[in-house]
């Protein structure tokens, strides 16, 4: 004799998340925004599918902690359940865009997550400004300072045009 199993529905991020095109000055470095409003724990597992962009993730739980992620590309599903209410701002790298933002190659980041402040980019110097923005703050102030502090090398600055 079997007995049935219920099984908690599983959910993807992108199925909660409001995304926004970046402006036509993050478009070289950034391809997607978008926003995540709080969840609640509950039965609901997440799951992170395969993805082959770099991620910075600005994490808000509802106690006032905030956290600055950098998810690497990933080649296998995660899964999560939420201990938290917490919501979040989801950055997706564009291809050729981790060493000139992270200042470290994608292929380092692969299945790994690392703290954006321990990375020496350009967005690793940003993540305490970043971490002290509400969601909707967060394009704009990246339009203002990001390509600022990037390298100016003509050549590595033309590399992501080049992948789009």
């Amino acid at each position: 004799m079997t007995t049935a199993q219920t099984l908690a529905p599983v959910m993807s991020a992108e199925d909660l998340e409001r995304r926004i095109a970046p402006p036509a000055g993050l478009r070289p470095w950034i391809t997607e925004i978008a926003h995540i409003p709080t969840v609640e724990p509950g039965p609901v597992t997440f799951t992170h599918i395969p993805q082959a962009a770099t991620t910075i993730v600005l994490r808000r739980e509802e106690s006032g902690r905030r956290d600055a992620w950098v998810l690497g590309p990933r080649t296998r599903a995660t899964y999560a359940h939420p201990e938290q209410p917490a919501g979040c701002t989801r950055i997706r790298l564009a291809p050729g865009a981790s060493q000139p933002v992270l200042g470290i190659a994608a292929a380092e980041l692969t299945d790994r997550v690392a703290l954006l402040s321990e990375l020496p980019g350009p967005a690793g110097d940003l993540a305490d400004a970043l971490l002290a923005l509400d969601p909707e703050q967060v394009t704009a102030f990246l339009e203002a300072e990001l390509p600022h502090r990037l390298t100016e090398d003509p050549v590595r600055r033309g590399h992501p045009r080049l992948l789009n």
